[in-house]
């Protein structure tokens, strides 16, 4: 689980995120902060995710991955939907969104092949 600090971390994350214009190298900056909540907690996932997306943020000057259903993409970028998963990372479909997240990152440009595609 992530501290309330750790929280607050993100949502101040997400704020600056949806803010204009977007201030990419202080959103890195502050993901580099959280990464250290996901050491913290012992939790490699949340560490990860946190490393590839800053990584992605620095590499790209956005966040350019997609994984958000389409319906739900007007009511949340991919980016919000992220920290919304960090948020809490415990519960087991944000879980397993994270891990999805996890590839998505380490593969883009390449989009993975969604599990139940592979059936």
């Amino acid at each position: 689980m992530i501290d309330p600090a750790g929280r607050t971390l993100l949502e101040d994350i997400r704020s600056a995120y949806q803010s204009e214009p977007r201030d990419i190298p202080a959103i890195v900056d502050k993901l580099k902060q959280f990464r250290a909540y996901g050491l913290k907690a012992e939790n490699p996932l949340v560490t990860k995710v946190s490393r590839l997306a800053y990584e992605h943020l620095e590499e790209h000057g956005d966040f350019l991955v997609r994984y958000v259903d389409e319906d739900l993409g007007e009511e949340v970028s991919d980016f919000v939907y992220l920290t919304q998963l960090l948020a809490d990372p415990d519960n087991k479909y944000n879980r397993e969104d994270l891990q999805a997240f996890r590839d998505y990152l380490k593969a883009y440009p390449e989009v993975p092949v969604m599990p139940e595609e592979q059936e």
